[in-house]
């Protein structure tokens, strides 16, 4: 779910930090054990989410799959929403770590491209949980919608920024529109964190090679060859 129309970049305000700080997040736990006990909590959910679904899933198969009690668990989140949240948070930091708007490509478009994009569709055990409990609830949860709506509004004025200076320096299309550009990436690697490798590849390789691609799809709609 997306915004309709292009954003006007100067209507959009907050940043991804902001949107982690609005998130209802349990407090991080100061001593080492507790917070092992969390990310075993946490690492659990991910996996039940993912292999059974976010609905499927209920606090007491959470706390038995990280091997403690139901107490436990409540001693650390109110609800399995807070998990859920937590996975959530994990991804918009990775995306605010991006840096996107700073992004300064006039040495190496494509490999600066590449790189971002790598870094941008990483993946580990935990991804993939929150992934399956973001696809289950986008569609009736209004406060995810926003989330979402949010996120592609903040990533699309990172984007902006960093092709309006590419244009200053000459390595854009000279005919393009780059604010219907940048929207239309927004979009796509909106779609793109749902990459998976295909039936029968290696996982890794075939991974890699859908990240390289996507990422010269958005340097050949963005920079002109020399």
């Amino acid at each position: 779910m997306v915004p309709s129309g292009i954003p006007r970049a100067d209507e959009i305000t907050g940043s991804l930090p902001d949107i982690i700080a609005g998130l209802d997040l349990p407090r991080v736990p100061q001593q080492d054990r507790s917070r092992q006990k969390r990310d075993a909590l946490v690492a659990a959910a991910a996996q039940l989410f993912e292999e059974c679904g976010y609905e499927a899933t209920t606090a007491d198969d959470i706390a038995t799959a990280a091997g403690v009690s139901i107490g436990t668990f409540y001693s650390y989140f109110r609800n399995k929403r807070q998990v859920f949240l937590t996975l959530l948070a994990r991804c918009v930091e990775t995306l605010a770590a991006l840096h996107i708007a700073d992004l300064d490509i006039r040495t190496d478009p494509r490999g600066d491209i590449r790189a971002t994009v790598h870094q941008a569709m990483g993946r580990d055990e935990l991804f993939y949980g929150m992934r399956r409990a973001w696809t289950e609830l986008l569609p009736r949860d209004p406060d995810l919608a926003r989330y979402d709506r949010q996120i592609n509004a903040l990533i699309y004025a990172q984007i902006l920024t960093a092709a309006r200076r590419a244009a200053a320096h000459g390595l854009t299309h000279a005919d393009l529109d780059l604010e219907a550009t940048c929207w239309a990436l927004t979009l796509l690697l909106d779609r793109a964190w749902q990459l998976q490798p295909r039936p029968g590849a290696d996982p890794a390789a075939d991974l890699a090679r859908q990240q390289q691609a996507l990422a010269d799809l958005i340097y050949r709609a963005l920079i002109r060859e020399a």
